[in-house]
């Protein structure tokens, strides 16, 4: 009974509450994200806005304005897509996550072959998309549902289920170990109790992260089976049939 309510209370923590925090957690960073204020600092190397390296010079009146002001791209998609940008004036702001650059007065370089190219413009606005953690407001069971579709998320959470089912059911399938590591005979018996069942444990762990990487569908159901087998075996070979 004990091990049946251990596991039951895994299975809800696990295949219930885990994921509800995570989604509550996504849920947070989305809002975080949509309402979070860029405020870059004159004169300071390394600042980033989206796929954006940015340098500016000077900070204007408003917090949002900048003055002259240096971008380099970052893009990972192409050499194409990499260009450098000079402006005078940049005015910047957050609108529900879509980060908006206004710049007025400058030059583009890029290289979209050998030469480079030029481009002078009076105003030019870049848009860019902070990353949106797709699907965040969703249920459990849209949460699972996951595992069996095709998505960006699908092998992350085929692992994630596999690996809550096996850890869950751990108490239940490792019914016949706890005889096998607890019933000992002080006068004829070392006890290595907490040894075996670190022992135990240890390759317990091992062979779950093992079929929830590879196999997670088949492992759940296999590495149960093969588990309480295994400890009914040690079981009716060093224990049975003695006691």
């Amino acid at each position: 009974p004990i091990a049946i309510l251990a596991s039951c209370s895994l299975l809800i923590l696990s295949l219930v509450l885990t994921p509800l925090s995570d989604v509550a957690y996504r849920q947070f960073l989305e809002e975080r994200k949509s309402n979070i204020n860029i405020n870059l600092q004159a004169g300071e190397f390394g600042q980033k806005l989206g796929e954006w390296l940015v340098y500016v010079q000077k900070s204007g009146s408003d917090n949002n304005v900048y003055e002259n002001i240096v971008l380099l791209s970052l893009a990972k998609s192409g050499k194409e897509n990499r260009g450098l940008i000079f402006a005078k004036e940049a005015e910047i702001s957050n609108s529900n996550g879509t980060m908006e650059v206004i710049l007025k007065d400058g030059k583009v370089y890029r290289k979209p072959n050998e030469n480079i190219e030029q481009i002078h413009f009076e105003q030019l606005i870049l848009r860019n998309a902070i990353d949106s953690l797709d699907k965040s407001h969703i249920g459990v069971m849209e949460y699972w549902k996951r595992a069996f579709y095709s998505n960006g998320r699908q092998e992350k959470t085929k692992r994630n289920l596999s690996m809550s089912i096996l850890l869950s059911l751990f108490p239940v399938i490792s019914l016949f170990y706890y005889p096998l590591l607890g019933i000992k005979n002080p006068r004829y018996q070392k006890n290595y109790t907490i040894l075996q069942a670190m022992a135990v444990i240890g390759i317990f762990y091992a062979l779950m992260y093992l079929c929830a990487s590879y196999i997670p569908f088949i492992g759940s159901v296999l590495l149960p089976i093969v588990w309480i087998i295994s400890g009914y075996w040690l079981y009716r070979h060093y224990i049975g049939r003695f006691y």
